[in-house]
């Protein structure tokens, strides 16, 4: 047992590569690492106060890492590819100056706090897995780089990412992001109000096999988020970027208002679920682009925004679906709308501020034949460079 005391140091100071095995290492104190790379493949107990510093790298790589009360970098690299680090309640990752805690493999367990001002790089092609019932709560930088996912074990327990208000989880490398190991179940993501989680580098990113759970701010800076999981909109989110963000599968259910800033949100294949007064708002000239996918429950529009029925796939209005516009409808596709009808029917409301505006031949028809779908008319419609106002069955 290798004690490190408060205002004691532990360093590395000269040579390539050292390594900490078959010992328990309590440490108040000091850890340093001068020149190359220190490595830590033991038994670590980080008591409060602790801090790793030194120009040279920290690396776990296996065995087990209390993390207890915080610890901080400075001016250093602390490379987590192996083994578990265990936190609590108020374990706590700061990062000061220059200093990264980079987290390329190996298990967090139990609770794990970053707070506002410290980055997290995710980084490399292994897997980054929290474990059952483990909590991270972000109120820093994530940086996710690597090729690797974000797991959450999934075997008895969820596990759960909070994105704090100020928070930012950058996505910059391309593929996945989120996985699970075992089915049972999954990654819980929660993107609180005034956090950001965004796409800002690469051509392609995906987010799947999680729940994500979103009140702040879903950006796209950079090529195509796509979004073929389950994802709960609640009031107040936003969609922004200069990027395009894609609801290509999964369900998707919005609650209060919603907001999209960025030029386009695709909906592709999704199912678009209406909650409790679900309204979408587009501002800035920005569109809900629908070109397959269907609506499900009771949708508004607010006045002023548009959706644009676009391409030949088929958009489709659910059992009961109601899209009440007080915006503006585009029909600017070949591909049909259609009503499901099966059990009851759909309803489509121009309200008096509404306006359809048609460019194409508009199909609007049903898959089954014992309901109806309706259009109600209370605003205004046009038809601009179309041969035909509508086609109906």
């Amino acid at each position: 047992v290798f004690n490190n005391l408060a205002a004691a140091r532990f360093a590395k100071i000269a040579g390539t590569n050292s390594v900490l095995d078959s010992e328990v290492m309590n440490n108040l104190g000091d850890l340093g690492c001068d020149s190359g790379t220190l490595t830590y493949n033991t038994t670590v107990n980080l008591q409060p106060g602790g801090k790793f510093t030194g120009a040279g790298q920290h690396a776990i790589i296996g065995g087990t890492v209390a993390w207890i009360g915080t610890n901080t970098l400075t001016n250093t690299l602390v490379s987590f590819s192996g083994g578990t680090v265990t936190g609590s309640s108020n374990a706590t990752v700061v990062t000061a100056g220059t200093s990264w805690f980079d987290w390329s493999g190996g298990t967090i367990a139990s609770t794990m706090n970053l707070p506002s001002g410290s980055t997290i790089r995710l980084s490399g092609s292994g897997d980054k897995v929290l474990a059952d019932s483990a909590v991270f709560n972000n109120a820093g930088t994530a940086l996710f780089t690597g090729t690797g996912r974000l797991k959450a074990n999934g075997y008895q327990y969820i596990a759960i990412w909070n994105n704090l208000a100020g928070a930012l989880f950058n996505v910059a490398s391309d593929g996945g992001i989120f996985s699970q190991i075992n089915a049972y179940h999954g990654l819980v993501f929660n993107n609180l109000a005034a956090a950001r989680f965004a796409k800002i580098a690469g051509t392609n990113s995906i987010v799947d096999t999680t729940i994500l759970n979103n009140n702040g701010e879903l950006g796209c800076t950079s090529g195509t988020l796509t979004y073929n999981t389950t994802v709960n909109l609640q009031p107040g989110g936003t969609f922004t970027g200069a990027g395009q963000q894609v609801l290509g599968g999964g369900t998707v259910t919005l609650t209060g208002t919603n907001t999209v800033l960025s030029p386009v949100l695709s909906l592709a294949g999704a199912s678009l679920v209406g909650g409790t007064g679900a309204t979408l708002a587009t501002a800035g000239g920005s569109v809900l682009d629908w070109s397959t996918g269907t609506l499900i429950g009771t949708l508004a529009t607010a006045t002023g925004s548009t959706i644009r029925l676009s391409g030949t796939g088929n958009k489709v209005m659910a059992d009961g679906a109601v899209l009440n516009n007080a915006g503006t409808v585009v029909f600017a596709g070949s591909g049909p709308l259609l009503a499901n009808a099966y059990s009851a029917d759909s309803t489509i409301t121009n309200l008096p501020s509404g306006i359809i505006q048609v460019f194409t031949n508009a199909i609007l028809g049903r898959i089954y034949g014992y309901h109806q779908g309706f259009l109600i008319n209370l605003g205004s419609m046009f038809l601009s460079n179309a041969p035909s106002l509508f086609k109906t069955d």
